[in-house]
């Protein structure tokens, strides 16, 4: 079966069925969106200019536009909703513990029976009563969402970058192990499905995977310099091995981020 192409009319032509249907077709699903405090722990605000389409209608936003309504309803250490609720000439948005739906027809992620008519935009983690993290905004498309990526299995994996800190990583025992907080939560470092640390040298020429060989063969050839030992409901803890590469004035500056962890996890 093959698509059809639809044919604008001339200057003058009485049917102009087939040039709404092209206009409807390219603004279905629209969705520009523009958000302040995303990597702070403040409520979301949606900046003016934000614009989407709901159920064949174009809602715009001339103004900033905090979000707050439904947050106190969430549980916190859980995943909420963020979504538009259309009315006749006007558009709120608002918090959700209810999963979307993906609509073919609409080409969007909306609400179901009661709320069928509620497009969602994204995700938001509730780390407390006024605290926000890990927003995360839908892109455009069934399978495009936003800080995600999809495997194998057809199963849609979100990801975390988050910075390791100080770590003076020089000296047998001071410098062996490092923890740093993920802030994902029991629940979701339970749905952990991968891990990677990249390590920084003091003077930023060169980046190394904490897991890599021993480049120095300083203790013996072919081995690791260390890795992600234990990741519980706080932190996920490092290790390097004495006597590698990382051991040693290169790797022993302060007051200095020392790299970052990438986690990947069902949402």
């Amino acid at each position: 079966m093959a698509g059809s192409k639809l044919v604008l009319p001339a200057n003058g032509a009485a049917d102009w069925s087939g040039w709404v249907t092209a206009v409807e077709r390219v603004w279905r699903g629209y969705m520009q969106v523009s958000f302040d405090n995303m990597e702070s722990s403040a409520a979301s605000i949606l900046q003016a200019g934000s614009a989407v389409e709901m159920g064949g209608s174009l809602y715009q936003f001339g103004t900033d536009e905090e979000m707050t309504t439904g947050w106190s309803a969430i549980t916190t250490a859980t995943t909420a909703y963020m979504k538009f609720v259309p009315a006749s000439t006007e558009v709120t948005w608002e918090y959700t513990a209810v999963a979307p739906v993906w609509d073919d027809d609409k080409q969007g992620w909306y609400g179901t029976s009661g709320s069928a008519t509620h497009r969602y935009i994204g995700t938001v983690y509730k780390t407390g009563t006024t605290s926000y993290g890990d927003t995360n905004i839908f892109g455009v498309g069934k399978y495009q969402t936003a800080g995600g990526t999809r495997n194998s299995d057809d199963q849609v994996y979100k990801f975390k970058i988050i910075e390791i800190g100080d770590w003076d990583m020089s000296g047998s025992t001071s410098g062996a192990t490092k923890s740093t907080a993920h802030g994902l939560g029991s629940t979701h470092r339970k749905r952990i499905r991968g891990i990677k640390v990249i390590i920084r040298r003091d003077d930023d020429v060169t980046s190394h995977d904490l897991s890599a060989i021993d480049p120095d063969a300083a203790i013996g050839e072919g081995v690791c310099m260390g890795g992600v030992h234990t990741v519980d409901n706080t932190n996920v803890q490092m290790e390097r091995r004495n006597g590698t590469h990382f051991d040693g004035a290169n790797f022993n500056a302060t007051s200095y981020n020392r790299g970052w962890i990438t986690i990947w996890y069902e949402p």
